[in-house]
């Protein structure tokens, strides 16, 4: 039996990303939450996140949307 992995759509990974975000900066805010722990809750390397949002900033502005 062979398995196969369900890859999610760059819109499932996104608001993956953005929920993991969310309860990061909730946690520890800002400054004290590392774009490397956002990552990783969200099963994705650090360059990825920034690839697609850009800055922490950006990533932080983008989950009160």
């Amino acid at each position: 039996m062979s398995r196969t992995a369900t890859r999610m759509s760059a819109e499932e990974r996104r608001e993956a990303i953005l929920e993991a975000a969310r309860v990061e900066f909730a946690s520890t805010g800002f400054h004290g939450t590392s774009t490397e722990t956002i990552a990783e809750r969200a099963g994705i390397s650090q360059p990825y996140l920034f690839r697609l949002f850009g800055t922490k900033k950006e990533l932080f502005l983008a989950t009160t949307r």
